[in-house]
């Protein structure tokens, strides 16, 4: 079962599906721990340090586009 829900991103609303199954696609995907990735990015957003987090903005857009390596 997977969670259905229509966020808001920039301003545009965008339909988001997730299920338990995420954080395991991500490591096959990425070689990354999902939950770390989202850490570095939560506390830098929090403390408002754009240029202070460990991801790179390719990291980031592989994450929005769910591109491979």
């Amino acid at each position: 079962m997977a969670i259905k829900k229509t966020i808001t991103v920039d301003g545009i609303e965008v339909p988001f599906k997730a299920s338990s199954a995420v954080p395991r696609l991500y490591r096959i995907k990425f070689r990354r721990d999902i939950y770390k990735d989202f850490a570095v990015l939560q506390t830098s957003v929090q403390e408002g340090d754009e240029e202070g987090s460990t991801l790179d903005i390719e990291s980031l857009e592989r994450i929005l586009h769910g591109e491979t390596r």
